[in-house]
């Protein structure tokens, strides 16, 4: 899920005790010091990851990173995994108005114990196709969860990769749910393949 606690807002080791170092983001060079950045003002109702807000917006990281683990075949999940994650060349965005780069999102906890249930802040966006890989590799059926949050008046804010931003109503694919999540577009991941 990150680089050794860090991701492109801020560094953030996972514990609900400690804020976000937002000085320490892949991004941060880039931007204003003023952490209200990473924080959309409609996005005032969810249950905190961290102490403070994290970020209210997500990446494509799955077609836009690579992940590359320090210790090669062991699971995500075991608690001895790190990974560090490297873009990919903008070479391979074949249709830059097209890609999405950041959006608005969120998902609902579907473990944690008591958290479970809440929405919470996502990070990561999750396009089909790595939903699709994760249910072959583990052995069960594809749990399709959505991660983009149409929290304003029913669209999203979108980031493309040629640096325009938009607003997207959702894709008929499925309905919104009672937290305004849902889906940019269908299974055929068009906007987040960047070879598409």
């Amino acid at each position: 899920w990150s680089s050794g606690g860090q991701y492109f807002f801020g560094f953030y080791p996972g514990d609900l005790a400690e804020p976000v170092d937002f000085s320490r983001g892949f991004l941060s060079p880039y931007v204003s010091h003023d952490t209200e950045i990473w924080q959309c003002p409609e996005f005032t109702e969810f249950f905190p990851l961290a102490q403070g807000p994290t970020c209210g917006y997500a990446y494509n990281y799955y077609y836009l990173t690579q992940t590359h683990p320090s210790v090669v075949g062991l699971p995500w999940w075991d608690p001895g995994y790190k990974d560090w994650k490297v873009g990919r060349e903008t070479a391979v965005i074949r249709k830059t108005t097209t890609t999405v780069l950041f959006g608005d999102s969120a998902k609902v906890l579907s473990w944690g114990g008591p958290k479970r249930g809440y929405l919470v802040e996502n990070w990561h966006w999750t396009p089909f196709k790595e939903i699709d890989e994760m249910a072959a590799e583990w052995g069960f059926e594809p749990l399709y969860e959505p991660y983009t949050h149409f929290r304003h008046r029913g669209q999203a804010n979108v980031v493309w990769a040629d640096n325009h931003v938009d607003s997207r109503k959702p894709h008929p694919f499925a309905s919104l749910d009672k937290h305004s999540l849902g889906y940019l577009c269908g299974p055929d991941d068009v906007y987040f393949d960047p070879g598409k």
